[in-house]
């Protein structure tokens, strides 16, 4: 059991009945199982969907039929840093966010980091803190450097 499953608030997925549509890497069902969380096998039995993939048709179904919360992993792994469920809003993985296919640098920003990273996130980006290829914004304070 690795480091981040043995720190799983041991009945923190409890109540979360999840299905995986497509594919998601599989630390992600473990740390669902480790807080107590139990995997189905058809999206109507789900309270939760996880998903990378907002186009997915399954995806579509789970939400518009199922009317069912569709996350992403980042929605498991979090949860688990943060020792509570976070709300599911902003971690949709469908493509009509706002920052949907952003992934910002957000480099020397000490005063603002949290409020950015909160924003870009919660509305279908992803932030990191170090530049390189996968970046599409670079956030600084000047034009400089």
């Amino acid at each position: 059991m690795s480091d981040e499953e043995s720190k799983v608030p041991e009945e923190l997925f409890k109540d979360v009945k999840f299905y995986v549509v497509g594919d998601i890497d599989e630390t992600v069902v473990k740390l669902l199982k480790a807080g107590k969380g139990k995997e189905v096998s058809y999206n109507a039995l789900a309270t939760h969907i996880i998903a990378e993939d907002g186009d997915n048709p399954e995806v579509g179904e789970s939400r518009e039929v199922f009317d069912l919360p569709v996350v992403k992993p980042s929605w498991v792994i979090l949860s688990v840093r943060c020792g509570d469920l976070l709300p599911v809003t902003g971690f949709s993985p469908e493509s009509g966010q706002i920052f949907f296919g952003v992934t910002a640098c957000l480099p020397k920003l000490p005063d603002d980091l949290n409020a950015l990273w909160a924003y870009v996130t919660f509305y279908g980006g992803d932030c990191q803190l170090n530049l390189n290829k996968n970046i599409t914004h670079l956030v600084v304070k000047e034009p400089k450097g």
